[in-house]
């Protein structure tokens, strides 16, 4: 709007307008008193009170007119800034406080994103000599940062911290962006660092400004982790507790992935002797110690939740799919469980019946698949217990009677180490050694072994300790002919040999082809422990047959 104004208002009708609050008074009379002695032109914001009561802010703006050289009249317009005003205001307090509170930060940056420059940057981390820099953000952020941390998500960081992005998220009409990184400093300690990005229109010059502010949050976050931690895993085991665990085996069985997943049942066998033999010291560290050889045993991605006194559950994401090594991997654990013993003098083994359902994708819940496994499990306990079952649907008739396995001889399991290899020695003594052009003990547990080389005269070596598929898959890669290798593989993986020895008497031998002849390799149970295969590897005259 516009007024003529003609000289009119004086001193005493300013101080007597109730509309005008009183810190704009000075600068209203000022603002007169330059129209009055013949200033061009000038300008005033005022701070008015409306007759509604509402407070608002104007901006005043005059042009005078000159007749004689002396101004006659002046034109006034009007503005109403109220919300300008308050963004500035707003602006300016927020710098304010971050830059009095930026001591404590690692690094405070100001900067504009339309122009790519950091305009304020300090901390605990800026140096003076950095500070004095003029950084372009671009620059600030590939250069400057990895001199002083390297987030672990590095890529994604520097995206997501770019001039780029953070002005596509101001235009969806974010503000306030607080996130938590994973970084390393230079002196290899891990930290978790806060970042809380401010974005703001400058009201001086409508750029878009990033106020950032980098702290240590790793005291915080690692608090944060442990409260987390305490919540979801049960303070006795480690092990997920069992709501938490519930709640992760739904979820993947609502997910309808395939190949499905196997839960295992696990129920320690006689806690209530251990209890009363040797006291409820020694029955908690049997609790302690199936959950720890279930942790060590089972793949980083499985589910193991304690259901609560001497029950425990796994649940082995797409297991389906491989029976036979599941199988496998429950007789390796029994085995393992046996040789672990509790009591001062160490007088107790410790047992464990193992009950086992396989998922039905698209069909089963969690009480459906627990009450399969729970059932087998029963049987195994009702049959003389320590031994596992996959549920069949015969386990629900009146008559069903479990048939055990045969007993199995037990070990402590360890990885082959130096004192295995002087048992290879041993093996090594055997008449027929010299026949072999190899001899290896192989872990059923770990699936890795030693192996003894003969290269026909006196002089043989014993190699340490390898992973028996990964070799297998290095032969069959590097050795046989393309067509060959699939034939190969599949009859030499430690699968396939454990599959063709389920009993003591077992023994498997298969043949294939190298470059400088035939040869024969040929697998027999070593002495009656049952955890340890041995192979023996001999050229043949004749070609192999397939």
């Amino acid at each position: 709007m516009a007024h003529i104004y003609n000289g009119n208002y004086t001193d005493g009708e300013l101080e007597r307008n109730s509309a005008i609050y009183p810190e704009s008074i000075a600068d209203v009379k000022k603002f007169f008193a330059d129209i009055n002695s013949g200033v061009p032109s000038g300008g005033l914001n005022i701070h008015i009170k409306l007759a509604d009561g509402q407070s608002r802010w104007y901006h005043f703006k005059y042009s005078s007119l000159f007749n004689d050289g002396k101004p006659v009249t002046a034109l006034i317009s009007i503005e109403d800034i109220t919300e300008r005003h308050e963004h500035e205001i707003a602006y300016l307090r927020h710098v304010q406080s971050v830059v009095s509170n930026s001591e404590k930060d690692l690094i405070y940056l100001e900067a504009c994103l339309v122009c790519d420059n950091v305009e304020r940057i300090s901390g605990q981390m800026i140096t003076e000599e950095e500070s004095s820099i003029r950084w372009s953000f671009s620059n600030f952020e590939k250069e400057m940062l990895d001199s002083k941390f390297v987030f672990d998500d590095r890529e994604n960081s520097m995206s997501y911290f770019s001039c780029d992005n953070l002005m596509g998220l101001y235009s969806q009409g974010e503000r306030q962006l607080n996130s938590i990184w994973k970084a390393r400093f230079k002196d290899d300690s891990e930290h978790w660092l806060g970042i809380d990005v401010t974005l703001m229109a400058d009201p001086f010059n409508d750029h878009v400004k990033a106020f950032i502010r980098v702290s240590d949050m790793t005291e915080a976050q690692e608090e944060q982790i442990s409260l987390m931690h305490r919540a979801e895993y049960d303070s006795m085991t480690s092990l997920l507790r069992r709501d938490v665990g519930e709640a992760r085996i739904m979820e993947y069985l609502s997910s309808g992935a395939k190949p499905g997943g196997v839960m295992i049942a696990f129920d320690l066998d006689d806690l209530k002797g251990i209890n009363d033999t040797l006291g409820h010291v020694y029955g908690d560290k049997a609790i302690t110690s199936i959950a720890s050889i279930l942790k060590s045993h089972f793949r980083k991605g499985d589910v193991l939740v304690r259901m609560g006194g001497d029950e425990f559950l796994a649940f082995l994401p797409g297991a389906a799919g491989s029976i036979s090594s599941v199988k496998l991997a429950l007789t390796s654990l029994l085995r393992k469980l046996a040789a672990t013993t509790v009591g001062k003098n160490k007088e107790r083994n410790i047992n464990c019946s193992i009950g086992c359902a396989v998922e039905l994708p698209e069909t089963d819940t969690f009480d459906s698949l627990y009450q399969r496994a729970d059932m087998a499990l029963y049987h195994v306990k009702r049959s003389g217990k320590n031994d596992f079952a996959f549920f069949t649907p015969e386990m629900e008739l009146a008559n069903y009677q479990f048939r055990r396995r045969k007993t199995l001889s037990l070990q402590d399991g360890t990885p082959h180490s130096q004192q295995e290899l002087l048992r290879l020695n041993k093996v090594l003594e055997l008449s027929v050694a010299s026949i072999f052009e190899y001899i290896c003990l192989i872990n059923v547990r770990t699936g890795r072994y030693s192996l003894y080389g003969n290269d026909g005269s006196n002089s043989h070596s014993i190699q340490p300790e390898a992973d028996f598929d990964q070799v297998t898959r290095t032969i069959r890669d590097t050795q046989l002919p393309a067509e060959d290798r699939d034939a190969y593989y599949q009859a030499a993986r430690l699968e396939t040999v454990l599959a063709q020895m389920e009993s003591p008497e077992s023994c498997y031998s298969y043949q294939y082809a190298l470059a400088d002849g035939p040869r024969e390799a040929s697998f027999h149970w070593y002495e009656d422990n049952h955890s340890e295969l041995l192979m023996t590897v001999r050229r043949l005259e004749a070609p192999a047959t397939k």
